[in-house]
């Protein structure tokens, strides 16, 4: 897709992908969906994963990516010092948080 960020539910047979270790492009031939229990969204310091070979991005609709990395940029420069961050994301988090993570998914 030109390098675009695609959700996963709107991808389609055709779109294009970018392998991990080679960087080639590879075009996705079948989609299915598969559903299992739990919550999981990793969260890295360039906003990039590799899946199953695939490079993906740790964003989600629910935030934008551009607020997204604004929101973890003081998370990356504190691991990038050396200094463990909190655990500021999770179920727990500040209520305060949560309010500004909303308004920036808007």
């Amino acid at each position: 897709n030109g390098g675009e960020l695609v959700a996963a539910g709107d991808v389609v047979p055709g779109d294009r992908v970018t392998r991990g270790a080679t960087g080639e492009l590879d075009t996705i031939s079948e989609v299915r969906r598969v559903a299992k229990g739990g919550l999981y969204n990793p969260h890295t310091a360039h906003g990039d994963i590799v899946v199953d070979g695939i490079v993906t991005s740790t964003f989600t609709r629910t935030v934008r990516p551009a607020a997204g990395k604004a929101l973890l940029a003081p998370l990356r420069l504190a691991f990038a010092a050396g200094v463990t961050a909190p655990r500021l994301l999770d179920a727990d988090a500040p209520l305060w948080l949560v309010r500004i993570v909303r308004a920036l998914s808007r």
